[in-house]
């Protein structure tokens, strides 16, 4: 997934995804300069699961971008 226009440094993406979403995805910066940004996660469990995780990572955008917005 690409969360490039967060504008995130790498440790305060894990951070979001982490901390707030309280996902754990791959990071894209392990697999070359170019993933940068992304996230890669595994979709081999139930649906459900991934649903609510998503959900999550959406609450954690949503929340940080407000924030951004606020001190802009």
């Amino acid at each position: 997934m690409d969360f490039r226009a967060l504008g995130l440094e790498k440790n305060e993406l894990e951070k979001l995804m982490h901390m707030e979403a309280e996902v754990f995805f791959d990071e894209g910066y392990v697999f070359g300069i170019a993933g940068a940004g992304f996230e890669r996660m595994s979709i081999a469990c139930p649906t459900h699961v991934m649903v609510e995780g998503l959900e999550r990572v959406l609450e954690a955008v949503e929340k940080i971008r407000k924030s951004m917005t606020a001190t802009a």
